[in-house]
C-alpha cells in the first residue's frame, strides 16, 4: 500500500511539472522518483511478527543457587534463581522447576511468576523441594511482556541494621522515585563465605502495602545465623 500511495504521488508530481516546470525540473523529479521506486522495491520485509514469543536465551541471564535450610522439624531444599532482565524493554518470567531423584525420578514440582523486571535488573526466585533431598534439577523460564509497570531498583535506597543486637535486623527501603511503588519487599540473601545460610523474605510497605515516593518504610525480623555478607533483591510494581 505504501509503494502504491508513493508511486501515485511521484506520477502526480510528474504530470504537474509537465504541464508548467522546464526541463531542468522535470529531469530531477524524474530521477527522484526512480531512486524512490528502487528503495521501495529493494527494502526487506520485516522478519519479526507482532507479538512474537520471547525465548528466554534472548532475554535473560540467570545465576543457579543451591541451598538448604534447617528447620526444627523438617527441611527444605532450594534451587533458587537470580534472573537479569538482558531485554531492552521490562519483562516478567515464569519459571517451572522439575525436581529428580539420582535414578532420574520427578519427585517434586515448584513454579513462580516474578514481579515485572526493568532491563539491566534483577529479581530473585525462591524454588524449594520439602523434605525430600533432589540430585539435579530442570527448569523452564518463560518470558512475557509485562502487563504493569516495574518499579526502578535503582531509585531505591535500601539498608540493613541490627542496632547492635546480635538476632533482631530491621530493613528499611527509601522510594526516591516521583511515583508511589506498591507490594515492595526484598529477599535478603546471608552468606557465610560462598555458602548460602538463610534467604529471608520481608515486606516493606505501610498498612496499604505501599511504599510512597519519598517516604521510607522500616521492616524488622529475626535472624540468628552466623553470615560473612548479604545481599538484597527489591521487588514491586506501580499501579
Amino acid at each position: 500500500m505504501k509503494k502504491i500511495v508513493s508511486l501515485a504521488l511521484s506520477a502526480i508530481m510528474l504530470l504537474s511539472i509537465t504541464a508548467c516546470g522546464n526541463n531542468a525540473e522535470l529531469e530531477q523529479l524524474r530521477k527522484e522518483n526512480e531512486e524512490l521506486k528502487q528503495q521501495l522495491t529493494t527494502q526487506p520485509p520485516s522478519t519479526k511478527a507482532p507479538g512474537e514469543a520471547l525465548k528466554a536465551e534472548d532475554v535473560c541471564s540467570v545465576k543457579e543457587l543451591k541451598w538448604t535450610k534447617h528447620y526444627s522439624n523438617a527441611v527444605n531444599y532450594h534451587d533458587d534463581l537470580i534472573i537479569t532482565n538482558t531485554y531492552n524493554t521490562a519483562l516478567q518470567y515464569n519459571v517451572d522447576m522439575l525436581f529428580y531423584d539420582a535414578d532420574g525420578n520427578v519427585i517434586g514440582t515448584d513454579d513462580y511468576t516474578t514481579h515485572p523486571v526493568l532491563n539491566g535488573q534483577s529479581t530473585y526466585v525462591n524454588l524449594y523441594l520439602d523434605d525430600a533431598e533432589f540430585s539435579s534439577v530442570e527448569y523452564t523460564i518463560t518470558p512475557k511482556r509485562s502487563s504493569s509497570t516495574p518499579i526502578d531498583i535503582s531509585k531505591l535506597t535500601y539498608e540493613l541494621s541490627n542496632g547492635g543486637n546480635d538476632t533482631k535486623y530491621v530493613l528499611s527501603m527509601t522510594n526516591n522515585d516521583t511515583v508511589d511503588y506498591y507490594n515492595t519487599a526484598a529477599y535478603i540473601v546471608f552468606y557465610n563465605g560462598d555458602e548460602i545460610v538463610e534467604v529471608e523474605y520481608q515486606n516493606v510497605a505501610n498498612s496499604d502495602y505501599t511504599l510512597a515516593a519519598g517516604a521510607t518504610e522500616y521492616e524488622d525480623f529475626s535472624f540468628d545465623d552466623l553470615y560473612t555478607d548479604y545481599e538484597i533483591y527489591p521487588i514491586g510494581r506501580i499501579k
